[in-house]
């Protein structure tokens, strides 16, 4: 089943970069297993902030479940439950942040999701010895081949230049696979409203326990920016409980093109 989110798609605009990120139980009796890869698409040059993940060798059109719902975000928050449906290679939003601080790049797989079937707001992959592909950009408004110009909406008529590092995907880098409670994606919720029930009207009432001057109070505050709500949440984070084999987890570059549409991305696989 493809999402509706990835049945439309652009064939024609050739410009987009690809990499796939493939993340790896290193097991006890030293052989790998990949249990999840990080699809990254963009246009070079422009920011590298959004991806998807999904299962082993999938690709974005095998992604079953994307954006969870505000239900879905509730029930982890109040309740750290997780349904079956939103297990890690059902795939999902990956939000790219890179710190300066600790140079390596931070993974976010957005949730709620199960992990070796264990509950997680969300997962953060951070990534050591992260090489980004050096980018450039030109004009070719004249066919070389005709010498004509070029049609205003032919999509030769500029390229997006990418140059990957030589050793791209030859070698496996260290991992930490960390966990978070952070479990409202790409749009944080207002704290403060998982106990308040509205019945309609102008009166506000809580749950037990719950209303101002009880013992669990917390008063109803703005929606945090993405940014702020992530660094926040960065500073909570606690290492991810791996499967009874596993010591540790790496990452390789799995796979990587130029020049591609994002009909094309979509459909790259393991």
């Amino acid at each position: 089943m493809t999402l509706k989110i990835f049945q439309k798609c652009d064939n024609k605009y050739d410009w987009q970069a690809y990499v796939r990120f493939g993340l790896y139980f290193v097991m006890r009796n030293g052989t790998r297993t990949n249990f999840c890869d990080i699809h990254l698409g963009w246009v070079p040059g422009e920011p590298i902030d959004m991806g998807v993940f999904s299962g082993p060798t999938d690709s974005t059109n095998d992604i079953t479940r994307y954006a969870r719902s505000p239900e879905a975000a509730k029930r982890y928050r109040v309740e750290r439950k997780v349904n079956s449906d939103l297990a890690l290679t059902n795939g999902g939003i990956a939000k790219f942040v890179h710190s300066k601080k600790r140079d390596s790049m931070d993974v976010w797989l957005f949730g709620p999701l199960l992990f070796d079937n264990l509950p997680y707001g969300s997962l953060v992959a951070e990534l050591k010895n992260l090489q980004l592909p050096r980018v450039g950009h030109k004009f070719t408004p004249i066919d070389p081949k005709t010498g004509k110009e070029r049609d205003q909406f032919d999509p030769k008529g500029q390229r997006f230049i990418v140059n990957f590092p030589k050793d791209y995907g030859l070698h496996f880098h260290p991992c930490n696979l960390l966990a978070s409670k952070y479990a409202d994606g790409m749009n944080p919720s207002q704290p403060g409203t998982d106990y308040v029930i509205r019945d309609g009207g102008s009166t506000v009432h809580w749950e037990d326990d719950h209303g101002p001057g009880e013992k669990y109070y917390e008063p109803v505050r703005p929606a945090p920016p993405l940014m702020d709500a992530l660094r926040d949440s960065r500073s909570d984070l606690s290492v991810a409980v791996l499967p009874k084999n596993a010591l540790r987890v790496e990452w390789k570059v799995e796979d990587f093109a130029g020049d591609q549409t994002i009909c094309q991305i979509y459909a790259r696989s393991g």
